[in-house]
C-alpha cells in the first residue's frame, strides 16, 4: 500500500507543523503557499540590509510540547531571547535571529513547499481532494489541511460549493478578524526614546512600535529599523484609503514618540491582522465531502505558540480519523 497523501494550504507555522507531523508519520505531503516566502503572519520583509518583522513581533514558550519543538532551534541559535530584564522562562520574549520568518523556515526544512502557488479551486469527491493553483498546478490528495485565515479558506471552498459538516461550518463562520497596518521605516539616528523591547501604546492610531535592529544584534551603527503597527480601529476606518494618506497619518502620530523625522517608509496592509473571535478547539475536522481540517492562530489559545499547536493537532486529528475509517 502506497503512502497516504495530504495537501496543506498555507506555509505559516500552523501549516508547516501540520505538514511536519504528517510527514514524520509516513504521509506524502505538499504545502502550497501563495507568497514567495514562509511565515504567514510571522513575516519578515527585507529592505536593503535591513529586516523588518511586520506581523508577529515575538512569541513566548509556555507549553511543554512547544518547548520540545522549539528547543533545537534555541540550541542552534535560530531562536534568540529578546529581553534585557530577568524574566521567567515562560515570560521570555523569543524572536528569530534573522527575523520571525526564519523560525518557520527552519521548521519547514525537508518539507515539499511550493511557493507562489495561490490556490484558486478546490473540489472534492468521495475519496480525494483536487486542488488547482493559479500557476497551472493541479494536485490530488486524500486529506486537506487549511491553515490560511478562515475567511480565505471558506471563500475558495464555497466557490466550488464544497460541502462541510454544518456544525463545523457554523463554528468557522463565527471566527472574526480585524485588519491592521504595518509601517516600516528607517531612522538616520538611534531612537533613545524607545525601550529595547518595543513600546505598546494606547493611541488612536498606533498600537506598537519596535526597533527591529534591537532584536537580534547589538547596536553597531547609528539608525534604526522601525515597525509601527496600527490599531485595529484605525485600520478598519482607513483600510481602503490611499496608501500615502495612511502612511502620512501614521508618520504624523509616530514622529513625536521618537523625536525625529521619518523620511523613508513602506506600508503593509493586513486584512486579517488580528483574531478578534477565535474557536476554542485546537482545530476543526470535517469528513464531508472528504477529510479536511482547519487550523491556525484562530484556534485554541492563538498567537505563535497556539498556531503551532493547532497545526500539530490538525495533523493528529486527520491520522486518528482516517486510521479508524
Amino acid at each position: 500500500m502506497g503512502k497516504r497523501r495530504a495537501i496543506v494550504v498555507g506555509a505559516g507555522i500552523s501549516g508547516v507543523m501540520a505538514a511536519r507531523v504528517l510527514t514524520e508519520n509516513g504521509w506524502e505531503v505538499v504545502v502550497l503557499e501563495k507568497s514567495r516566502g514562509f511565515g504567514g503572519r510571522m513575516a519578515t520583509r527585507r529592505w536593503n540590509e535591513s529586516a523588518f518583522d511586520h506581523g508577529a513581533q515575538y512569541f513566548r514558550i509556555t507549553n511543554t510540547v512547544a518547548r520540545q519543538v522549539f528547543q533545537p532551534l534555541v540550541d542552534g541559535g535560530v531562536i534568540v531571547p529578546w529581553t534585557h530584564r530577568d524574566h521567567s522562562e515562560s515570560q521570555t520574549r523569543w524572536v528569530g535571529r534573522d527575523g520571525m520568518s526564519s523560525v518557520v523556515k527552519a521548521l519547514a526544512d525537508g518539507l515539499e513547499i511550493r511557493k507562489s502557488a495561490k490556490v484558486e479551486h478546490i473540489s472534492a469527491c468521495r475519496y480525494q481532494w483536487d486542488v488547482a493553483c493559479d500557476n497551472g498546478t493541479t494536485l490530488s490528495a486524500e486529506a486537506l489541511v487549511m491553515s490560511a485565515p478562515v475567511p480565505q479558506s471558506l471563500r475558495v471552498l464555497s466557490s466550488e460549493r464544497v460541502r462541510l459538516d454544518l456544525g463545523i461550518l457554523h463554528q468557522l463562520q463565527r471566527i472574526r478578524y480585524a485588519p491592521g497596518f504595518a509601517l516600516l521605516t528607517k531612522l538616520s539616528n538611534n531612537c533613545e526614546l524607545l525601550p529595547r523591547e518595543g513600546l505598546r501604546l494606547q493611541h488612536n492610531r498606533i498600537a506598537w512600535i519596535a526597533d527591529n535592529s534591537n532584536k537580534w544584534r547589538a547596536r553597531s551603527q547609528p539608525g534604526g529599523d522601525l515597525t509601527i503597527q496600527s490599531t485595529s480601529a484605525f485600520a478598519g476606518a482607513f483600510f481602503e484609503a490611499d496608501r500615502e494618506q495612511v502612511a502620512d497619518m501614521l508618520v504624523e502620530a509616530a514622529e513625536p514618540l521618537i523625536d525625529q523625522p521619518l523620511e523613508q517608509w513602506q506600508l503593509h496592509r493586513w486584512k486579517y491582522g488580528l483574531v478578534e473571535t477565535r474557536c476554542d478547539e485546537p482545530c476543526l475536522y470535517s469528513c464531508i465531502s472528504s477529510p479536511i481540517t482547519f487550523c491556525g492562530d484562530a484556534f485554541g489559545p492563538g498567537n505563535v505558540e497556539g498556531a503551532m499547536l493547532s497545526g500539530m493537532a490538525a495533523a493528529k486529528r486527520i491520522q486518528s480519523e482516517m486510521r479508524t475509517s
